[in-house]
């Protein structure tokens, strides 16, 4: 049966547990989750390089879109704290104010390649065009990162003539599928790096036999 295959079974554990990560972690607890959403928001936008200000980089944009992740400031490193589902359900009223922009730094992210966030902008573009929630972009934007970096590892697994049992071990470990269903331009860069080593492998022990 197909279903026993490696790269199903991969499938079939990653979908649960990465929707599990992306629901119940409460937005900006991700390493730099904060700058990754006004990275991929500049990108959502159609721009794709970042400007400089003085000693500052970072770009034009809605002040909601960083006033809506200060409100989550409060349970960083501080595991003590505790969050419900209303509370979050409640910044569900912050909305793009497109007149409201300003500039805002966003330095340790403006530096990645527009690629690694190309799922981000897009869940994020989709979204904006039926809503102007900043809670629902947020997920919207996870969702197309976990789906795109998913299926990558998904057809890596596939492609991969050897080994495809160590690529399922390393792509179901937590921290993979955590950062997959966050906004975290590592996770197109994981799953490239799965596709790379899997693509190295065929051309090697696939059917030519050479690199």
């Amino acid at each position: 049966m197909k279903y026993l295959l490696p790269e199903w079974y991969y499938l079939a554990v990653a979908i649960p547990f990465g929707i599990g990560f992306l629901v119940l972690t409460p937005p900006n607890q991700v390493p730099d989750e904060h700058a990754h959403l006004l990275r991929a928001y500049q990108i959502s936008e159609g721009r794709i390089i970042a400007e400089k200000v003085g000693p500052l980089t970072g770009s034009e944009l809605p002040l909601s879109v960083s006033t809506f992740m200060s409100q989550y400031d409060d349970l960083r490193f501080h595991p003590e704290k505790k969050i419900n589902r209303a509370m979050i359900l409640n910044t569900g009223s912050i909305r793009i104010e497109h007149n409201g922009r300003a500039f805002i730094n966003f330095a340790n992210t403006a530096i990645h390649p527009p690629l690694a966030y190309l799922p981000q902008a897009l869940g994020i573009f989709l979204a904006r065009q039926f809503t102007s929630s900043m809670l629902a972009l947020l997920y919207a934007g996870r969702v197309f990162n976990l789906i795109v970096a998913t299926a990558l590892v998904f057809y890596a697994i596939r492609r991969a003539p050897i080994g495809k049992w160590i690529f399922v071990v390393l792509a179901l470990t937590p921290m993979h599928l955590f950062m997959a269903s966050s906004l975290s331009s590592d996770a197109l860069t994981n799953a490239l790096s799965f596709l790379i080593v899997a693509q190295v492998l065929y051309v090697g022990f696939g059917p030519n036999g050479s690199v």
